[in-house]
């Protein structure tokens, strides 16, 4: 149930792409194709989570982009910290973000050669 750095990171840049990039006609289908990832015991929460965010975006009509700066592994944890810089757009506006500097944690396994999504957050201030 080892797998590469390589791999890793692969992974870590399609969660990254389907969870923090979205306009509000992609984020429910990005959340539907993240939620694929997920293991079984962790679908139903993490399905309430996005579908809520969802619908907060088809409905304020946000656009989201986050850029990776920095992509740390910690195999002792199954944890892997993203570091980057968001932007949020209300039409054509920028939202201000406190400076835009985000930090996400993506926890996981490794389960029969698959890898398995068990949380996703945002590190709070």
């Amino acid at each position: 149930n080892n797998v590469t750095d390589d791999y890793l990171e692969k992974m870590t840049r399609y969660i990254m792409g389907l969870a923090v990039n979205y306009t509000p006609a992609t984020a429910r289908g990005n959340f539907d194709r993240l939620l694929k990832l997920y293991r079984t015991q962790e679908f139903p929460a993490a399905q309430k989570t996005f579908y809520e965010l969802a619908s907060a975006v088809e409905s304020s009509k946000n656009t989201t982009a986050f850029f990776i700066v920095k992509i740390s592994v910690d195999r002792k944890k199954d944890e892997i910290e993203v570091s980057g810089t968001r932007k949020q757009f209300a039409e054509s506006s920028v939202i201000p973000d406190e400076g835009g500097q985000k930090v996400y944690y993506i926890n996981y396994a490794v389960e029969n050669g698959r890898f398995m999504l068990i949380n996703f957050t945002e590190k709070s201030n």
